[in-house]
């Protein structure tokens, strides 16, 4: 918390973007809210997708198919904004929508 608050103050002291600062503010959001445990981390995520996916067998091993549907999952996330679980970025992956 105290490094954080320091680099509030340092960057509140240097010539950055609003767009930067927001972007900046919405990283320090998710790693707070990560570290607190409020959302899952990445590891999390992918641990609870291949233990809730269908063609687990609960052996340790991760079948192709599995590890196949995890990337297009998280491709999904990368490419598109799309994430069907609300615990990996709470409120702070909106979807886009074109106008």
């Amino acid at each position: 918390m105290v490094v954080s608050l320091q680099v509030h103050e340092f960057l509140r002291d240097q010539e950055i973007s609003t767009t930067t600062m927001c972007t900046l503010s919405n990283y320090w959001k998710l790693l707070k809210l990560r570290a607190s445990g409020h959302l899952k981390t990445n590891a999390r995520f992918m641990r609870d997708f291949v233990l809730g996916h269908p063609d687990y067998r609960g052996d340790s091993r991760v079948s192709e198919l599995v590890a196949y549907d995890l990337i297009k999952e998280v491709q999904a996330i990368v490419q598109k904004g799309e994430c069907q679980d609300q615990q990996l970025l709470g409120d702070l992956l909106r979807p886009q929508h074109n106008s």
